[in-house]
């Protein structure tokens, strides 16, 4: 029978089934430390197979979301290049989710990126990609092929000489450790004359879901001769495909005259400006349908705050959409938010720039005899987090930022319309080269278990 030892003297010895058993009840900040106390330990924790089940145990024990984790902002600072601008966005986590406990941390003002295990606190800093870019969007996978993680990012350079969006991949591991073009085919859509005027991607952050990283596409794609919504790229194969939007997407645009739009204020506080098409008329979508990630699912939020001609009896503000396959690319209405619009809570959805699911929670069937709807767990870019119970309809806070971080931060300056909270995912995933408690990844913990009604 295989064993462990468990000193170094090698006194004694415990089958490694037993020991496996016992270390996945552990924090992951202790299975870091426990793999400095020997190499047979460091192996088993570090194995593909060892972190596979602890991610999966960790899962079936928390089956709802227990804690979330909240960006620490630094005071006003000026960026390391096109001054005299200052930086109102660093640093921060990119996107929602974890992968696999992981999340990328950017630093706008550096051009620099990270990868963090917050259970942990390892920090694992990149290599620049580029000197400088008009604008950026990156994102981290897991390719489950290799047990690869890889950083992608598309990039609008702000040097007159590079034409189109571009693409780098940097792949976690590899000696040494650098940016490179994807192996895959170019994707021509990114060369295309509409994408070289003014960028091809939303200004949201990428979704990471079976096995590929999503962006949305600017709503001028959606008016060009041929209708795209959403690039998809494959971690495993390093190529793009294109998705498209679900059917709401081309009806939700709003193409309309410059005047007209300026006259209506809340309005435009809550939409997307595209391109301007001729007879200066501009392209508008709402800023709220953005990408999510939901039990495994690509899904799209369908934001229906903010209509024109609204009925003020309307009680849908949102509309979770599931797609199906990318073969197919058929879409699904999965999930409706209701609530009254004269509802107090009702405002803490409303005013925000972003509303982002981060999951759904209870509603097992299972156990409710398949009566009880799911509720979702939703984070604003008002720095809160809220539990939308659909049985009752109702909205529970269940975490803010408190009045001493927006002091310490100089909140007002920030109103930059970022996500601030993310999930948080115990992983005992570990780094060649990563660095603990690093300054940036100084998370804060919120529980989710205490509520208050709003």
């Amino acid at each position: 029978m295989k064993t462990v030892e468990t000193t170094s003297s090698g006194l004694f010895s415990l089958p490694i089934d037993l020991v496996e058993e016992i270390l996945m009840w552990l924090p992951s900040r202790s299975l870091a430390r426990l793999r400095c106390t020997c190499r047979s330990w460091n192996e088993l924790i570090s194995s593909g197979g060892f972190v596979d089940r602890y991610l999966q145990n960790a899962a079936a024990r928390h089956s709802a979301p227990a804690k979330l984790v909240l960006t620490p902002l630094s005071k006003r600072h000026a960026r390391s290049f096109h001054a005299p601008m200052c930086c109102r966005d660093c640093p921060r986590i990119i996107g929602a989710r974890p992968c696999r406990g992981l999340v990328l941390f950017c630093r706008p003002c550096a051009l620099t990126y990270s990868v963090c295990n917050p259970s942990t606190g390892g920090v694992l800093h990149l290599p620049p990609c580029h000197s400088e870019w008009y604008m950026s969007s990156a994102g981290i996978g897991f390719d489950s092929a290799t047990g690869k993680y890889k950083v992608v990012q598309l990039v609008d350079p702000s040097s007159p000489k590079v034409v189109g969006t571009q693409c780098r991949v940097l792949t976690v591991g590899d000696d040494p450790l650098g940016w490179r073009e994807p192996l895959g085919e170019a994707c021509t859509i990114l060369q295309e004359d509409h994408a070289k005027e003014g960028g091809c991607i939303a200004d949201v952050d990428p979704v990471f879901a079976n096995g590929r990283l999503h962006w949305t596409l600017t709503p001028k794609f959606l008016v060009c001769d041929t209708p795209q919504g959403i690039l998809a790229f494959s971690i495993g194969d390093e190529s793009f495909v294109t998705v498209p939007l679900p059917p709401f997407a081309s009806a939700d645009l709003d193409v309309c005259s410059s005047s007209v739009c300026v006259a209506t204020n809340v309005y435009l506080e809550h939409v997307r400006p595209s391109k301007l098409l001729p007879k200066n008329k501009e392209i508008f979508a709402p800023a709220g349908t953005v990408l999510a990630e939901l039990d495994g699912c690509l899904c799209m939020v369908r934001d229906l705050r903010h209509r024109r001609n609204m009925d003020l009896n309307e009680t849908t503000m949102f509309e979770i959409w599931k797609l199906g396959t990318y073969e197919t690319g058929e879409w699904s209405l999965d999930y409706r938010i209701d609530l009254p619009r004269g509802y107090r809570a009702a405002e803490r959805l409303v005013t925000p720039w972003l509303v982002m699911p981060l999951a759904y929670v209870g509603g097992d069937p299972a156990s409710t005899g398949g009566q009880r709807r799911k509720a979702v767990l939703l984070a604003t870019t008002a720095h809160e987090a809220h539990v939308y119970d659909p049985e009752a309809a109702v909205l529970h806070r269940v975490a803010s930022m408190s009045d001493d971080e927006s002091r310490s931060c100089d909140a007002a300056f920030y109103l930059d319309n970022r996500l601030r909270l993310t999930l948080y995912q115990e992983s005992p995933v570990q780094m060649d080269g990563m660095e603990h408690d690093g300054g940036d990844a100084k998370l804060i913990g919120y529980s989710i278990l205490n509520s208050e009604q709003n």
